[in-house]
């Protein structure tokens, strides 16, 4: 059975059909949506013609600076550090230098 997807995309969000040459990392950088987000909103594996599912607003990428804790990260961006911990697939509060946390 086909699934057509009409009339798909809405205010906030967009579904997009996977082509034969995409990959998670291509997809995450052409709409600015971490690859776990993804993965999490879209189970299985990436073939032609699957339809994504994704958030139409851009995340933020932060790159972790040295004395930065995902508290203050999340003060300074002005959301809380259970919607970081979702949005990043973070098990903990734990970050470290360099590491990309999406906002």
């Amino acid at each position: 059975m086909e699934i057509k997807v009409f009339n798909a995309n809405t205010k906030n969000n967009v579904f997009y059909e996977v082509d034969f040459d995409d990959t998670y990392e291509k997809i995450s950088k052409m709409f600015s949506v971490p690859i776990d987000y993804i993965k999490n909103n879209n189970p299985g594996n990436l073939y032609k013609g699957k339809i994504l599912f994704l958030p139409k607003t851009n995340f933020i990428c932060y790159v972790v600076k040295p004395f930065d804790t995902l508290q203050i990260i999340a003060n300074n961006h002005g959301t809380t550090t259970e919607d970081l911990r979702q949005k990043n697939n973070l098990e903990n509060d734990y970050v470290f230098i360099g590491q990309k946390i999406y906002i």
